[in-house]
Order: structure tokens, then sequence, then C-alpha cells
């Protein structure tokens, strides 16, 4: 067999994951305040590092570049790790590929982090032998780095002819080549034709079926320059192509940058460095979704009710810190709400005063609608804190206002009672608001505690307002914080 190891890239490889990737950019260049932005010309961020894409594709310096990432991953981490999807004929590939007696391994410019979750989320995790990324301080960011550690990890530096990398874009080739190891180039993730033909792989691949069969029958040995030929010697020099006779060559699905199912690399051009230097830190606000109900006889009123009642489903896109009970993912807002909406029913008798549980549920059910503009905003994040107002408020004129007149003031007016936590049906609810994610969070061993290295301070503080609404909770709470402090969980 000519390879014992096979590396593979994620993105654009083993899983088309450009929706949540470019939608993150989004996000980031948005939060920015770069506006009109054609999500085409972002599908140049999927695979290179994202602190070089920023620099070069918009013109950051290095400290801007910087905050991009860290808006990205704001996004990334909770919602567009999960707008991803395996290419199809992946686990099979991975079978075949294990009962041929391959080592396989995962080699991503991702954080390391992330590609675990991925793997796991997609239940593939167990066909790897050793997984490997990009770490979250930016270290190991280029891939011939990541190759490096996965083919230490894997044992094999000493046995790099042996190893061949999987990928879909030039830093895949050029990695490896850095690496000293083969690399095979797919044409169905992300890489036009062109570019990786210009970057000269081993081989260009153009699906996975045929990936598959190259794989398992042994591909033939690439040719190699002799040592009188100019140019570096390296593995790679020549290519060979194994394509599907029913796809030749130059259609729009796996040529030139433009289009096709798999999503190839739009124009990307380099934005106007004056610009950059005219970020504005203020989210856009999108047009409210609106149903198509085409001629059938509608009254605005039920209209307008039934567009806010469709808008609001996009809060289930919004996910938070807090992770769901038993480790697993991050929870998203509409499932706090409804979490929190059932607690306040169950709790009502420990209210310090008499409340309208109507009222608090409802309060419960609408406080993070506005977050489908402003995003979620961590309870310790600083940062965000400080211009939470400024962009929940300018959120909340924009949702509340698909409703009619009336619906939109009585629901504005909530909201507002709730924030200022003066009636007692606030404060119970902020009582809520505060006890769920605690209680979550005491159900997995204090996780995002511990990986936010959260003090007791910071809890007690955000935690004033549980008592205001209820005594006896507060004192579960107080317990539950002393609890976690003993066990490491919480810093004092």
């Amino acid at each position: 067999m000519l390879y014992k190891a096979v590396l593979f890239d994620l993105d654009g490889t083993l899983t088309e994951s450009g929706e949540g990737i470019v939608k993150s950019v989004q996000y980031a260049l948005e939060r920015l305040g770069f506006r009109d932005i054609n999500r085409k010309d972002l599908l140049c961020f999927v695979g290179p590092p994202l602190v070089r894409s920023f620099m070069k594709f918009y013109k950051f310096s290095r400290e801007q570049a910087e905050e991009g990432v860290r808006l990205y991953r704001e996004r990334f981490g909770k919602v567009g790790i999960y707008e991803n999807k395996l290419y199809p004929g992946i686990p099979e590939m991975l079978r075949k590929l294990k009962a041929s007696g391959y080592r396989i391994a995962v080699a991503s410019g991702k954080p390391e982090e992330y590609v675990l979750k991925i793997l796991n989320y997609f239940e593939i995790a167990s066909f790897f032998d050793v997984v490997t990324g990009s770490l979250m301080d930016g270290r190991r960011l280029s891939k011939k780095e990541v190759i490096e550690e996965c083919l230490s990890r894997l044992g094999m530096s000493d046995d790099r002819k042996h190893v061949l990398m999987v990928g879909d874009r030039e830093d895949d080739v050029f990695g490896a080549r850095e690496a000293g190891v083969d690399c095979a180039a797919v044409l169905y993730g992300y890489g036009s034709e062109q570019e990786l033909k210009a970057a000269n792989p081993a081989y260009i691949v153009e699906t996975v079926d045929k990936l598959t069969e190259m794989l398992v029958n042994g591909p033939e040995a690439p040719e190699r320059p002799s040592a009188d030929e100019s140019g570096p010697s390296f593995a790679g020099d020549a290519k060979m192509s194994y394509r599907d006779s029913e796809a030749p060559a130059g259609t729009g699905e796996t040529a030139g940058t433009g289009g096709g199912p798999a999503g190839k690399m739009g124009s990307c051009g380099a934005q106007d460095p004056a610009q950059t230097a005219e970020i504005l830190n203020e989210k856009r606000q999108e047009d409210a979704s609106q149903a198509d109900y085409g001629d059938l006889p509608i009254e605005d009123r039920l209209r307008r009710q039934l567009d806010f009642s469709l808008e609001i489903d996009k809060e289930k896109n919004i996910f938070r810190q807090t992770h769901l009970s038993g480790k697993g993912r991050n929870e998203n807002d509409a499932e706090h709400a409804w979490h929190m909406a059932i607690m306040a029913y169950l709790f009502r008798e420990y209210a310090n005063e008499k409340v309208d549980i109507t009222r608090v549920m409802l309060m419960c059910l609408i406080h993070d609608i506005v977050e489908i503009d402003a995003g979620d905003t961590y309870a310790y994040d600083e940062a965000g804190i400080a211009t939470q107002k400024q962009r929940e408020d300018a959120a909340k004129e924009r949702i509340f206002s698909i409703l009619p007149d009336d619906q939109r003031s009585e629901l504005i007016d909530l909201f507002d009672e709730f924030e200022a936590c003066e009636t007692p049906e606030a404060k119970f609810a902020h009582a809520m608001d505060n006890l769920q994610p605690l209680m979550l969070n005491n159900s997995n061993h204090g996780g995002d505690w511990r990986e936010h290295k959260v003090r007791s301070g910071q809890i007690y503080r955000r935690q004033e307002k549980t008592r205001l609404g209820s005594a006896r909770l507060y004192e579960v709470i107080d317990s539950l914080i002393q609890k976690n402090i003993r066990e490491g969980n919480i810093l004092p």
C-alpha cells in the first residue's frame, strides 16, 4: 500500500460548512460596522486562517483582525458550528478506509475544540486515530504546523512518504508540501479547479466516490522530479486526475470562481482601507422576514401577527453560553425562555410578594426576543454589557413594531418593565432568569464557569436581583454557589 495514513482537512473536505462560517464572518463584519455584505463574497474565508483572511481581504490591522475573530467566535461557537453537514458518502468512505487498514486523522486549521465538537455532532469521531486543529490562542495556526503536530501524534514524523493529506484549498496543498507529504486536492469543496491546479497537488479528485475508489484501490505513485530538474524537490509535483466522466472539467460545479452547488469561492475583493478606518460599533438591523401568503384574504392585523410569529422563530437560532443538562449542546434562547416560564409557574409560591403569574410568564417568554438582532450577551462579558442596552433598544423597536400598534405597545411596555426590575412581577421574572442558567451550570459540574474563569463576586453581583424576587430561592442559589466554590468550579 502506497500510503499508510490519510490526513483529512475538515471544512470543504469532510463537511460542507460554508453556511456557518460565512454567516459568522458576516456577523463579525456587521458588528464592526460594515454594511451591504454579499455572503457569496465571503466564501474565501472558508479554509485559510481567519486572521490572515481579515487582513488580506478587508485590510485589517493585526489587532482589528483578532477582534474580527473574537466576534466571529461569538456566533460560530454557539450556532455557526451547527450550520454544517457532511458531504454525502463521507461515513461510508471512512468505514471503507478503516477496513482497508488505513490510519486516518483530521488535520484542520479550525480550532481543535471546534473540530472535536463537529466530529462528535456528526458521530464520526470514532473513525479517527488522531484529531488535530489549531489552538484558540492563535498558536499552531499554519497548515504546516497542524500537519506536523498530526504526524507527531500519529508517530509518523519519520515516515512522511507514506502519508497523504486530503484537502480542498491551496493552503492544504502548500501546507502538505512544506511538511513533506503528498496531497490530494478535492474539487467538491470550496477551492476552484483553477486555484487547485495552480497549487500543483499530487492528485486531483472530483467527488467523494472517486476519492474513496482511489484510496481503497490504491492510488498510483505520483511522479516526482529528479535531483537535476529545476525547482524544489517535494512530494506532489505531478498531478493525476480522478474525475467522473459524467461531469467534465469546466462545469459550473467544479471550475472557475463562481456558484455551483458546492458554493465555490466568490470574488472576495479586498476592501478599501479607508472603509476599515471608519468602523462603527453597531449592528445592522435586518428587515423582518415576511411570509408569502399569496392572494389569501388575510386582514392587515392578522397578517402582522403572523409575520411576528414567524419572526420570533429566529430566537431558536440564538445560542447561549449555557449548555443543556447532561453536558449537551449550547442552549438556545427559545429553550431558555420556555424553561424559565415553566419554572416561574412552579415556584410562584416562593415569590417575596404576590404576583400576577401570567404577567411573569409572559415577561419570561419575550425578554430575549430582542437577541434576534442584538445577539446574546454573556452575563459576565463586561464589554458586551456596555453596549447591550443600545443594541437591545434598537432591536426592541424593530421586532415589536411588526405587530399591530396596540400589541406593539403592550409588549414593549412589558419588556421595559422587566428591564427596570421594579415591580414584583419583574423582580420574580429576574429571579427565574438567574436561577435557570445557574441550575444548568451546577448540573454540568460548573463547566461553563470553569471555561470562562468566572469568579464568585461576579455571580453574587448578578444574583442580587434574585434576592429581590425570592429570598427563599436566593438561599438555594447561595448554597449552590458555595458548593461550586468548594469543588473548584467557581473562582473565589
